[in-house]
């Protein structure tokens, strides 16, 4: 079986987790440029310096919560 793809891995970390700060990512072995490229394509949503979300993804009402804790 083939490895994931760091696009692909970054997709399926925000496809849990809704909302991840940047440093989350890289943590997890997915570079800025990945994300950035990502950002590019359509595919992931910055939302806020350094927080990224799935694009399309449904806002919901708990949304600003969840990004004013990911800032903390």
């Amino acid at each position: 079986m083939a490895a994931a793809t760091q696009t692909e891995r970054l997709l399926s970390i925000l496809n849990k987790a809704g909302i991840a700060r940047a440093g989350e990512i890289r943590k997890r072995g997915i570079t800025g440029t990945t994300i950035a490229r990502a950002v590019a394509a359509g595919d992931v949503a910055r939302i806020s310096r350094g927080l990224y979300q799935l694009a399309g993804a449904e806002a919901d009402v708990d949304q600003s919560l969840a990004e004013a804790s990911k800032r903390i």
